[in-house]
This record gives C-alpha cells, sequence and structure tokens, in this order.
C-alpha cells in the first residue's frame, strides 16, 4: 500500500487511497443494486398482488452494445423495474442507500412521468418496498422477515 505522509496538524498520520484498501476493510454501503433488485423481484413474486405484471430493464449494457441495445428500443437511463397493474404503469429505479442517479435516468423519468407513469428512485430494500406498498402493488402487513436479507435469518 502506498502511503503518503500528512503535513500540518495530521502530522505523523497516514493516508491510504481508497482503491488501495482491500474490499473487506472498505465502507459498507449496503447490498449491492443487483441484490436489492433480487430481492424486490422476490418480494414482488411473493406478496405482490396476482394481476400484477413485471419486468427488469436490461440497463447493465456494455458500453461497446449500447448503440444495438438503444437500436433495439432500449432507453439510456429506464427505471431498472417496470410494473402494470389495473391499467398504471410505475418505473422502480433501485439503487443503494449511498446511490446517485444520473442525468439520463432523471430525464427519462421526468418524460415518464409526463406520459402518466408513476416513478420513483428507492435508495435501498426499504424505501423500494416502501414505494411498492404506496402503490399498492404489496400487500400491506409484510412481516418483518419477508425483509430480512436472507444473512440476517438465514434463507428467505
Amino acid at each position: 500500500m502506498a502511503r503518503s505522509r500528512k503535513s500540518g496538524a495530521g502530522a505523523g498520520t497516514f493516508s491510504v487511497s481508497y482503491r488501495e484498501v482491500p474490499r473487506h476493510m472498505r465502507r459498507d454501503d449496503g447490498p449491492s443494486e443487483a441484490a436489492i433488485q433480487q430481492r424486490v423481484v422476490r418480494l414482488l413474486r411473493t406478496q405482490g398482488p396476482s394481476d400484477i405484471v413485471f419486468l427488469a430493464v436490461p440497463n447493465e449494457i456494455k458500453r461497446d452494445d449500447w448503440g444495438q441495445f438503444e437500436a433495439m428500443g432500449g432507453l439510456r437511463g429506464a427505471p431498472d423495474l417496470l410494473l402494470i397493474r389495473s391499467g398504471r404503469i410505475y418505473g422502480l429505479e433501485l439503487k443503494r442507500a449511498s446511490g446517485k442517479s444520473s442525468a439520463a435516468q432523471r430525464e427519462v423519468h421526468r418524460h415518464l412521468e409526463r406520459a402518466g407513469a408513476f416513478v420513483a428512485t428507492a435508495f435501498g430494500l426499504d424505501a423500494a418496498v416502501g414505494y411498492l406498498q404506496a402503490w399498492g402493488l404489496l400487500n400491506r402487513d409484510l412481516a418483518a422477515t419477508a425483509l430480512a436479507w436472507p444473512s440476517q435469518i438465514g434463507r428467505v
């Protein structure tokens, strides 16, 4: 690890680049977006109403493949999940607790809202569940264990 000596009040201390810190010692930002999305999909399948239709938007495309993806109708910035129930369309963007929306996401979300869709960006699983419940897309009386991560209670 490369270390650099600080001068001034912090003299005698060392700073280390974030990339140089081993993964297991870095600040925990919680589950990845993929893990949150998998958990939300599991909740929709087990706790969602029977008349809901939902699908994932494959936004995790390699840069080299975006041209073909967009030519086939792909939309950069589209929400991670599109949900349809009772003639209403919902878009749910999922982020880690420390995540950040891109300019493309904000623009597409505004376009979807102008077209009549309900769109939200959820920072973490609890926020995602809150939006889904507010939209009537999950049963309101979810057991606490339904929200727990498998590592917290064993396999759910």
